[in-house]
């Protein structure tokens, strides 16, 4: 079958991989690991597709008795639940009625003698010779062909060898500048960065935050490489120089060149390029597993503010994490993908041990509850489709008394729900909306993770609950649904709620409320602070947190951290470089390497009446909140 992004294989190529039983096995070197080929046990891996941003418009569920997926990189069937199968762009059917080990990929080496003939030496040369210049020359899409060509000059890549012994994933590569060549620019750069070619080229592959590599060995200080945050902006994109409109570079007083970014940048930059990571696993219909997009591994990534290059930061203008309203997730815009029968979230991490547990409490609707109508989607005769994504088109109508009373209505944002529990599970995952987590903030409370305690912004539904009887030590967490993250005056009203209180605890009975690493809110104040590099007068996150040593302060957010990040200072006169000049600061005091101090946020308003607000581009131009 052909596994395209808008039409993938009906059973994710679970009957391909029971037709194949046992036709790999035998085949020497071929088969015992000499490179990473798409068979399990002698058969052809399942073929189904991660979902990513490529194809998850066309993911959809299949009730196929054949259905598979991959998990950690073992083909597993749905035995009867609905499955989500996806595809990728442009791929088509492998054929392996050929009868020569290669039936189901697309190597540029053969080792049959009878196929040399086509493919020679297996170089990068002849891989070109073959595929790239027919299609380009003779295919009736000329147009196309050049444009893509045109862009591929732009944004490049090269074997690290000479000898390169796949063909699909370079393939997959070019397909990018031909599939857009009548497009965006920002989607070529988008799906360049996360192929899996270009992070090795430009080697920001398996890229980690500087506090992983240090979680990892607290004796290195490895920062992240800067390869591709530098070619990005200086030949895919911006250049060196600004220009005019005219192309003339622009110059200051001096008749000086003006740059498009220095080192800081780039080193900023180069946290935004972290995390990034092949997916794991080999899936069937394809050469090797590099075709997919890359994934982002959550513990590499790097969470702390990115500078931009016009004073500000990535992620002005977007919302405000704090400033979501009320029920986010029942307003126009919200997104849920499909889940089929898997009950863990895809883009959250839940207790994996949660995964097909009868017994973990799940967010379910009820039939007449208005999310229940949009995930359903029922078609003329009233079966619910179950749509792959759904997106509200308006604002849920919650104002009827009873339907206020289902639980989607009463917690403050949604992880997984289940909308159909027979004859077999449904459940969506609830997709949050962008926004921007400020990484300082005036009002905060204690939230702690076994041995781990952070201060956090009591607007925002970071946490569980800790609730404790009067005069306890040891918390429950009491929860709608599992993993459910609440807001602190939420956690209070919970508690509240169930004859407690609010506590800090030494610890929790045990409950099926929250996974392992999960935080808890508790009744303990903190504070954050700013560590100012005696260096380079960039600043670095500190949290103070009553009641609490020190150690126990999760370490990238100490007072010896190194994760440091670019600021504006509207005047840096002043500034601390010294352990003197720091202690002589009132509310700062001095560690090895910078000087800690007290913060305030100060909020003020970006228009000081409703007329004074013109239109819809004034609001964008006016109201940029930094990270």
């Amino acid at each position: 079958y052909d596994n395209t992004a808008k039409k993938p294989i009906p059973d994710g190529g679970g009957s391909t991989y029971k037709a194949t039983d046992g036709w790999f096995k035998g085949l020497g070197w071929w088969y015992n690991g000499k490179f990473d080929e798409p068979v399990q046990d002698g058969r052809v891996h399942c073929a189904n597709a991660k979902r990513t941003f490529q194809n998850e418009d066309g993911c959809h569920l299949s009730f196929d008795s054949n259905a598979c997926r991959l998990i950690n990189g073992e083909t597993v069937f749905g035995n009867g639940d609905a499955v989500v199968v996806c595809g990728s762009p442009g791929e088509v059917a492998s054929d392996f009625t050929n009868g020569v080990i290669d039936g189901f990929s697309v190597k540029s080496w053969i080792e049959r003698p009878a196929r040399r003939e086509i493919y020679k030496d297996g170089t990068f040369t002849e891989q070109k010779y073959n595929i790239w210049t027919k299609l380009a020359l003779t295919a009736p899409d000329q147009l196309r062909q050049r444009v893509a060509w045109a862009l591929y000059q732009i944004v490049p890549i090269g074997a690290t060898g000479g000898f390169v012994p796949r063909t699909e994933v370079w393939t997959v590569y070019y397909d990018i500048f031909v599939r857009h060549a009548f497009g965006n620019y920002r989607n070529v750069l988008k799906e360049v960065s996360f192929h899996a070619l270009m992070s090795e080229w430009l080697s920001f592959a398996g890229n980690a935050a500087i506090q992983y590599q240090l979680d990892m060995d607290p004796d290195s200080e490895i920062y992240p490489d800067e390869n591709y945050a530098r070619e990005i902006m200086q030949l895919f994109s911006l250049g060196i120089f600004k220009l005019n409109m005219d192309g003339t570079i622009q110059t200051d007083a001096d008749d000086e060149p003006l740059y498009t970014y220095n080192s800081d940048d780039i080193m900023s930059y180069a946290r935004a390029w972290t995390g990034f990571e092949e997916q794991e696993g080999h899936r069937g219909n394809v050469e090797e597993g590099r075709v997919d997009p890359l994934i982002i591994k959550r513990e590499k990534r790097d969470v702390f503010p990115k500078s931009d290059l016009q004073g500000g930061y990535i992620g002005d203008g977007s919302p405000l994490c704090a400033d979501l309203p009320a029920h986010s997730h029942l307003r126009k815009g919200a997104t849920y993908l499909v889940l089929g029968s898997q009950s863990n979230p895809e883009g959250l991490h839940d207790d994996p041990a949660w995964e097909g547990d009868g017994s973990v409490a799940r967010l379910e609707l009820d039939p007449s509850s208005p999310l229940y109508a949009k995930l359903c989607a029922p078609n003329a005769s009233g079966t619910c489709t179950f749509p792959g994504k759904v997106t509200l088109d308006e604002n849920l109508d919650y104002s009827n008394p009873t339907a206020q009373a289902f639980t989607e209505y009463n917690v403050d944002t949604i992880r997984t729900i289940r909308v159909q529990s027979s004859p077999v599970p449904i459940y969506f995952e609830y997709v949050e909306i962008q926004c921007v987590h400020q990484n300082f903030f005036n009002i905060g409370r204690k939230v702690f993770a076994g041995s781990d305690v952070m201060c956090a912004d009591l607007r925002v539904a970071h946490a569980a609950a800790s609730c404790c009887a009067t005069g306890a030590t040891t918390a429950s967490h009491f929860c709608d649904y599992a993993g459910e993250r609440v807001k602190f005056a939420s956690a209070v009203e919970r508690c509240i709620g169930y004859a407690s209180e609010l506590c800090d605890p030494q610890g929790f009975a045990s409950d099926g409320c929250t996974a392992i690493g999960a935080y808890a809110w508790t009744s303990a104040a903190c504070n954050v602070r700013a560590k100012i590099s005696f260096e380079t007068g960039q600043i670095a996150r500190v949290d103070s947190v009553d009641n609490t040593d020190a150690s126990m302060v999760k370490n990238l957010v100490r007072d010896d951290s190194i994760n440091f990040f670019k600021v504006p200072w509207i005047n840096k006169e002043g500034l601390p470089t010294d352990t003197a000049s720091c202690d002589a600061l009132p509310l700062c005091y001095s560690v090895a390497d910078g000087c800690v101090c007290d913060t305030i946020v100060d909020e003020t308003p970006g228009f000081s009446t409703v007329t004074d607000i013109g239109s819809k581009e004034d609001i964008l131009a006016t109201l940029k909140i930094g990270a």
